[in-house]
């Protein structure tokens, strides 16, 4: 035989070993079953399924109604501020032209617990995105707010006569 054809073999039968038994992987952890944390406590879009359980009046509860909400009149949610401040009241929403249309220009009026805070006139129809200060003795952390966004001239439908507002994709308190 070949030296080569020798040494060859003799490689392949040294590589050979007998494989260890089967070892299985230990237990691993039960996956998280919670919803992640939000990333804004306090701003509720709502497309988020938690925006139902802090909205007091004025918005349609579900999913359903879509990631713009028609408002009523008088939109609120509440929230308890998870840390002292500086927090802003924050909304972010838009005024259809439909109802503009029929409206003109109109004025909204934000309130936190009763206290008026800001009053914002909108003069054309379009998404805006509003953000005022919360006034520190308003901002204890651990207590619940209402902030309320009051619309002057509400839209009343022909068909049914309900009041719309405007169309809202989040609201609430937000950290600049």
């Amino acid at each position: 035989m070949r030296p080569a054809a020798v040494f060859l073999a003799l490689l392949t039968l040294a590589a050979c070993s007998r494989e260890s038994p089967f070892t299985p992987i230990p237990p691993q952890a039960q996956p998280v079953t919670a919803l992640d944390p939000p990333s804004v406590p306090c701003l509720f879009s709502m497309t988020e399924t938690r925006a139902d359980q802090f909205i007091v009046t004025g918005i349609p509860l579900g999913l359903g109604a879509g990631a713009n909400r028609w408002t009523n009149e008088g939109p609120a949610v509440h929230c308890a501020l998870p840390t002292p401040g500086p927090w802003l009241i924050a909304m972010d929403f838009i005024l259809a032209d439909v109802t503009f249309r029929a409206t003109g220009p109109i004025t909204i009026t934000f309130t936190v617990d009763g206290h008026e805070l800001k009053r914002l006139r909108l003069d054309k129809p379009g998404p805006y995105q509003f953000r005022a200060p919360l006034p520190p003795e308003l901002a204890t952390p651990g207590k619940d707010r209402v902030l309320q966004a009051s619309i002057d001239k509400p839209y009343i439908a022909a068909g049914d006569g309900n009041k719309l507002g405007v169309l809202v994709s989040a609201m609430g308190f937000v950290q600049p």
